[in-house]
C-alpha cells in the first residue's frame, strides 16, 4: 500500500474544499429557485385574496346602499301597523259599546228589530232579476249596481 504523503493530504483537502464550495453553490442555486417558486405562489395567492377582498368590498357597498331605504320602509310599516292597531282597538271598543247598548236596548223592546223606513231600497242578490211589470216588488237599479227590492 502506498504511503500517504503530505501531497496526498493537500490534494484530498483541496478536493474536499472544492467539493464543499461546489456543493455550497449548488445548494444556494437550488434554494434561490425554490424561493422564487414560493414567492410566485405567495404572490398568486396574494392577488387572489386582493381580488376577493375588492369583490367583497363592492358587494358590501351595494348592501350598504340597499339597507337605508329598506330600514326606512320597515319603520314606516311599523308606524302604520301601530296606527292600524290603535284603530282596531278603538273599533273593538266601539263594537263592545254598541253590543252593550244593543243588549240593553233589546231588553226594553222585547227582541223586536227596529223597522226600516218604507222608501229605503235594499240590494237583492239575484242576478238576472229584472223588472217586467210595474206591479213587481223589484226594480232595476239605475246606477247599474243591480236589482233592488222595495220594502212595502
Amino acid at each position: 500500500m502506498p504511503e500517504f504523503t503530505a501531497l496526498h493530504l493537500v490534494m484530498l483537502a483541496s478536493l474536499f474544499a472544492i467539493g464543499v464550495g461546489v456543493g455550497w453553490l449548488l445548494r444556494g442555486d437550488r434554494s434561490a429557485r425554490e424561493k422564487i417558486a414560493v414567492d410566485a405562489g405567495w404572490q398568486e395567492q396574494l392577488e387572489i385574496c386582493r381580488a376577493q377582498t375588492e369583490r367583497l368590498r363592492r358587494r358590501l357597498a351595494r348592501w350598504h346602499a340597499r339597507v337605508p331605504p329598506l330600514l326606512a320602509s320597515y319603520r314606516e310599516r311599523e308606524r302604520e301597523l301601530r296606527g292600524l292597531e290603535a284603530e282596531l282597538e278603538g273599533a273593538t271598543r266601539r263594537l263592545a259599546e254598541l253590543e252593550a247598548a244593543q243588549a240593553s236596548g233589546e231588553a226594553g223592546r222585547a227582541g223586536r228589530p227596529e223597522p226600516l223606513p218604507a222608501d229605503q231600497e235594499l240590494p237583492v242578490a239575484c242576478p238576472g232579476l229584472t223588472s217586467s211589470s210595474s206591479t213587481s216588488n223589484t226594480s232595476v237599479d239605475p246606477g247599474g249596481i243591480g236589482p233592488t227590492a222595495r220594502l212595502p
